[in-house]
C-alpha cells in the first residue's frame, strides 16, 4: 500500500467527492481518467511514484469535477526525499500527463464517432415528455422514436448502440434509451462541419441526462437559433431548457448558446469571442442560491460565480441572473426556465428583455 493512499482519499472526499462502493480502492495502475462518485460527477487520474534508491511509494496525480470544471493536484508531502528524487517525480508526472493527453485525444475521437452514430439514429420530429412537462418545444434537437440500448464497454471507454435483443458481452453495461429520449448535439463551433459534433447529451423522458462517454467537453455547445456573419448580440446559458426559455423571452430574436454546465461557460464564451469579436455576449446565469462549497460548507453559488468570472475575463461580455419573488421561490428554482414556470413568461421577458433593450441602445447596429 502506498504510504499516502488514505491521505489522497481524504483529499478527494474533502474536495466533495462522494465515493460509491465500487470506486474504492482507487485504481493507480492506469494513466487514463477514471469516473467516480455518486452520479459519476467526478473523476481522478492517479498513479504510483517510486523514488530511486528508496523503498517508499506514493500516490500522485489529480482529481476534479465534471460539472464545475474545478480540479486539483494530489498534495504530497515530499519530506525526506532528495532534490534528485523530487525532480524524478516531476518528470514522471510530466510524462504521465503527456501520455494521458494522447489517450484523451484518442478516446475523444472515438466518442465523436459514437455521437455521430446515435445522432443519425435520431429523428427531427418527435415527442419528449421531459420538454412537454416544462411546456417547451424542442429546437436544434432530435428524438428517439424506438427503444435503443446504449452499450458501454468498460475497457474501451466508448458507447455502442444496438437493438434491445442484442446479447451483452463481458465487461459491458447497458443503458436503455426509451422512446421519447431527447438527443442534444454537443458541437465545437470552431471546427469544420465534419469534425464539429463531439458528443450527444441524452435526456431521458424522466429528465435523467447521460453524456457520451469519453468526450472532451470544454468549448462544446449547442446553438439555438440562426446566427448571421456579424451579430451584435450573442446570448449564453447553462442548460437546454433554460436556453429554450430565454429564446421565448426574447421572441427568438437572438441566438442562444447552451454550454451545458457552469464549468463550460468560460471555454464557450472564449470560443465565441474569438469567432465573433464584434459581438456582445450576454450570459444568462443560473442563481444556485442554495449550493454550498464542498470544502468549507459555505454558500458559493457556482452559477453566478462562474458567470461573473466570464464577464471579467472575456472582453465585451456581461451577465444577468433570474430574480424570484422570495415568497414563492422554491429551493430548486435557479434558472430562467424555473422563473418562467414559477412566475410566468411575462416576468422572464421583462427581466431579460429589459437588459437586451439597454444593450441594444449601446451596442446595437
Amino acid at each position: 500500500m502506498q504510504e499516502n493512499y488514505h491521505t489522497v482519499v481524504d483529499q478527494m472526499e474533502a474536495f466533495g467527492i462522494k465515493f460509491r462502493k465500487t470506486d474504492l480502492p482507487l485504481k493507480t495502475d492506469q494513466a487514463k481518467r477514471k469516473t467516480c462518485g455518486l452520479g459519476g460527477k467526478w473523476w481522478y487520474r492517479v498513479y504510483e511514484f517510486k523514488p530511486k534508491n528508496s523503498n517508499r511509494t506514493f500516490v500522485v496525480g489529480s482529481f476534479g469535477s465534471y460539472k464545475t470544471g474545478d480540479w486539483q493536484k494530489v498534495d504530497v508531502n515530499w519530506e525526506g526525499l532528495s532534490d534528485e528524487q523530487r525532480e524524478q517525480a516531476a518528470q514522471q508526472q510530466a510524462d504521465v500527463e503527456a501520455a494521458a493527453e494522447q489517450q484523451r485525444k484518442m478516446i475523444a475521437h472515438q466518442a465523436a464517432l459514437s455521437a455521430v452514430e446515435v445522432w443519425r439514429r435520431g429523428r427531427p420530429e418527435g415527442q419528449s415528455p421531459y420538454l412537454e412537462a416544462k411546456g417547451l418545444v424542442g429546437e436544434s434537437c432530435r428524438y428517439v422514436l424506438e427503444d435503443v440500448w446504449m452499450i458501454v464497454d468498460e475497457d474501451a471507454d466508448v458507447f455502442e448502440y444496438s437493438a434491445s435483443g442484442t446479447p451483452a458481452r463481458p465487461k459491458e453495461r447497458r443503458v436503455q434509451l426509451p422512446v421519447g429520449t431527447l438527443l442534444l448535439p454537443m458541437i465545437r463551433y470552431d471546427l469544420a462541419r465534419e469534425q464539429a459534433l463531439q458528443a450527444v447529451q441524452h435526456v431521458l423522458p424522466n429528465g435523467r441526462k447521460i453524456f457520451t462517454k469519453g468526450f472532451h467537453k470544454p468549448g462544446c455547445a449547442l446553438r439555438l437559433g440562426e446566427i448571421g456573419e456579424d451579430p451584435w448580440l450573442i446570448m449564453m446559458c447553462e442548460g437546454y431548457a433554460t436556453g429554450l426559455s430565454v429564446r421565448l423571452a426574447i421572441d427568438c430574436r437572438f441566438p442562444v448558446f447552451v454550454a451545458f454546465d457552469a464549468g463550460n461557460l468560460m471555454p464557450v464564451a472564449q470560443l465565441l469571442a474569438d469567432k465573433y469579436p464584434d459581438a456582445h455576449i450576454l450570459v444568462c446565469a443560473d442563481d444556485d442560491w442554495t449550493t454550498r462549497d464542498q470544502l468549507t460548507g459555505k454558500l458559493n453559488n457556482p452559477g453566478k460565480t462562474k458567470a461573473k468570472a466570464v464577464s471579467r475575463a472575456v472582453p465585451n461580455t456581461s451577465w444577468i441572473w433570474p430574480v424570484f419573488e422570495n415568497v414563492i421561490r422554491h429551493p430548486k428554482d435557479t434558472d430562467f426556465d424555473d422563473l418562467r414556470r414559477r412566475e410566468g413568461l411575462d416576468i422572464a421577458r421583462a427581466q431579460i428583455g429589459g437588459v437586451v433593450k439597454h444593450l441594444e441602445r449601446r451596442y446595437g447596429r
